[in-house]
């Protein structure tokens, strides 16, 4: 058997023979209840994979490390110098900032000279603190170091300058707006030490910048006692805002900058954040897993509805068959018998089943010719005992409809139908050599009326899982049997076109069975077109979903 595939058609020869099946160039419009559907084939593997990123998220908030931030806000007045010694009535002049400026206070915000005069003050409570928050597994300073690709830090560099590095990452200085009002933000484990410690920056730049303009006044030759005693004065005012934490009580005009906002004990921790960590978590985990849907679906192509099986499959008829429609065969409903003759009036447990039987009944008796017996198998294209249950039923409702039925299972490795019917069987098709055989032991394992079954094998013998069922023997003993107007064989699942081949030479109808969200949809395709590549039969489709 070879296959051709062109863009508008597949092609399939066997010797003198040759079939095709069309392709359709037309793009499948997907709507919302089959995206819907696709989702809910899935339902069970988002839910696992959204449990395990909240498990994580849990996990992460549980063992991070609590983190309070601290703001506190300055708003710059620069003034420059424009008087010397020789004028002593000259004064400040005020010089107006531009963008580049403002933003270069940033840096000297937040710059190591001014940090590390800081750090200096609170290392002994910085350190300690420090060290307890990162004694346990941290997922927070992991994840940090990872997005901003900062690593630890080599073994060379003291374990001072460690600190101090931990220290300094957790100032951050932004300018708000177009204005001159700059925003530090300081974290600390300890609200009452984030607090402080941004309070201390800010002093410790308005010390700088009076430092600064005292350097400048004695350089440019102002000695004026009470100029220099007033700039003294407003340092020390500085420098004792650094120690203690607290914001100068008064104003310090020298310092070309203004604290128009102290920082405060924050009253809940900003790191990290529980119910958004959770809900980032939950987004991560329907984005990935509807991810993996998509790639999944684009790599293995699965078949998912009706319309997914109409496109390119030139089925004579195609039904659909609800998840657990069969519900009422389980055995826990009584004897098979009894769960069997439920489909003669169906109930509203059976409604939707017997509806489907009918459609596949009807597709086989449209084909019926003369000839007797009339072929026709059920080839499931996965495992499942329902494809079993399928089979039965069909042939139960053809039986009902006046018709001799010959129900054998080929399935020799699993004997799912076997297992169904007649699960006591002591021998079975594997051991029939002749028609003879093969009508006596049917005569044995009468189902119903007009119903006879020929079991695969006996469940408890060692048998040969090599059997090839296909033989010229044993298919034309098949077609020897007497008073049998239709033999319905159940075949063994298929994972290969080869014997849908082996099929379409031999039987004069079949019903090919899949699973919704299981099979895949290249093997129903090779199928369909190997079913139709000798003869052409008849072929329904059945979709479990």
């Amino acid at each position: 058997m070879v296959l051709r595939e062109t863009p508008e058609a597949i092609t399939v020869s066997d010797g003198s023979r040759e079939a095709k099946v069309n392709r359709s160039t037309e793009v499948e419009s997907i709507g919302l209840l089959d995206i819907w559907n696709d989702v809910w084939s899935h339902r069970w593997f988002l839910i696992s994979n959204a449990t395990i990123w909240v498990v994580a998220a849990l996990l992460y908030v549980s063992t991070a490390s609590d983190e309070y931030t601290a703001y506190a806000s300055i708003v710059l007045t620069p003034s420059r110098i424009t008087g010397s010694s020789q004028n002593s009535n000259a004064g400040n002049a005020v010089v107006q900032l531009d963008s580049i400026q403002a933003e270069s206070q940033i840096q000297v915000l937040k710059s190591e000279r001014s940090l590390r005069t800081v750090f200096d003050v609170y290392k002994d409570e910085f350190i300690p603190a420090e060290a307890r928050s990162t004694t346990s597994f941290n997922f927070s300073g992991l994840l940090r170091s990872l997005i901003s690709g900062k690593g630890s830090a080599p073994n060379s560099i003291d374990l001072e300058d460690r600190f101090f590095q931990r220290f300094a990452d957790k100032a951050s200085v932004r300018r708000v707006g177009a204005s001159y009002v700059l925003e530090l933000a300081y974290r600390a484990p300890s609200a009452v030490l984030a607090a402080r410690i941004a309070n201390s920056i800010v002093s410790q730049y308005l010390f700088n910048q009076i430092d600064l303009k005292a350097a400048s006044i004695e350089k440019g030759g102002e000695f004026l006692q009470n100029r220099i005693s007033d700039i003294q004065q407003q340092r020390v005012t500085a420098k004792e805002s650094v120690q203690n934490g607290k914001i100068p009580p008064r104003v310090l005009p020298d310092a070309d900058a203004q604290i128009i906002s102290a920082a405060t004990v924050p009253l809940k921790k900003s790191w990290p954040l529980s119910g958004l960590t959770v809900l980032f978590a939950l987004a991560m985990s329907t984005a990935f897993g509807l991810t993996i849907i998509v790639v999944r679906n684009t790599l293995h192509p699965v078949i998912k509805s009706l319309r997914s099986m109409k496109r390119d499959m030139e089925f004579s008829c195609i039904t659909a068959v609800k998840k657990n429609a069969d519900a009422f065969m389980r055995p826990s409903h009584g004897s098979l018998l009894k769960r069997l003759s439920l489909l003669d009036h169906p109930g509203r447990a059976s409604l939707s089943y017997a509806n489907s039987l009918k459609t596949i009944r009807e597709n086989i008796l449209a084909g019926c010719s003369d000839m007797r017996p009339f072929l026709t198998c059920f080839l499931p294209l996965h495992p499942g005992s329902e494809h079993a249950t399928l089979a039965l039923a069909t042939a139960y409702t053809l039986a009902s409809s006046g018709k001799k039925v010959l129900l054998v299972d080929f399935d020799i490795n699993s004997a799912a139908l076997t297992l169904l019917v007649w699960p006591n069987a002591i021998a079975g098709f594997y051991d029939c050599e002749s028609t003879a055989e093969l009508e006596q032991l049917a005569g044995s394992c009468k189902v119903a009326d007009g119903l006879y079954f020929v079991p695969a094998r006996s469940p408890t013998k060692i048998f040969n899982p090599n059997y090839y069922v296909f033989s010229k023997e044993h298919l034309q003993m098949l077609r020897d049997v007497k008073d049998i107007d239709v033999v319905v064989v159940f075949l063994s699942p298929s994972s290969s076109a080869v014997e849908a081949h082996n099929v379409g030479l031999t039987f004069d109808n079949a019903t090919v069975t899949a699973k919704s969200g299981l099979t895949p949809a290249l093997l129903l395709r090779d199928t369909v077109v190997a079913l139709k590549a000798p003869r052409s039969i008849p072929a329904a489709g059945v979709l479990f979903n």
